[in-house]
């Protein structure tokens, strides 16, 4: 299963930055040399955490049911917090005079007809969600 996957990488990360922690703290006397190695072991831990929520985050419902409990909450509560990012994430580029495209998600000049990135027609998608609504 995915989340047996992603949960044994988080762990594997963390046992991994933590002896990394442990080796390099014998490698510096210097105090300036050993905060740079725990900055740098922070930044790989928290991008490797990062990408490892967003798989959480991409679990589907069927997977999300199928999880124990505790987990089940810690995922959906992760699914609702990247929801409302995304909506925030939406209102300020509107105010910058900015949306995301329709059909891949990159940042787009709220004016243009299509995205330059991926030539998706902007006009039709947005008219087929207003009549949907």
């Amino acid at each position: 299963m995915k989340l047996q996957y992603w949960l044994e990488e988080l762990s594997n990360v963390i046992n991994g930055a933590i002896g990394r922690v442990i080796d390099k703290s014998y490698d510096f006397d210097d105090a300036i040399e050993r905060r740079k190695t725990l900055r740098s072991v922070k930044d790989e831990f928290v991008n490797h955490s990062t990408f490892i929520i967003s798989k959480l985050i991409e679990l589907n419902d069927e997977e999300v049911k199928q999880l124990p409990e505790s987990i089940k909450k810690y995922v959906e509560n992760l699914k609702q917090s990247a929801a409302v990012m995304e909506e925030i994430n939406e209102e300020i580029l509107a105010e910058k005079g900015f949306v995301s495209c329709c059909s891949c998600k990159e940042t787009i000049d709220a004016s243009a007809r299509f995205c330059p990135k991926c030539g998706a027609d902007q006009k039709i998608i947005n008219n087929l969600e207003e009549t949907d609504e």
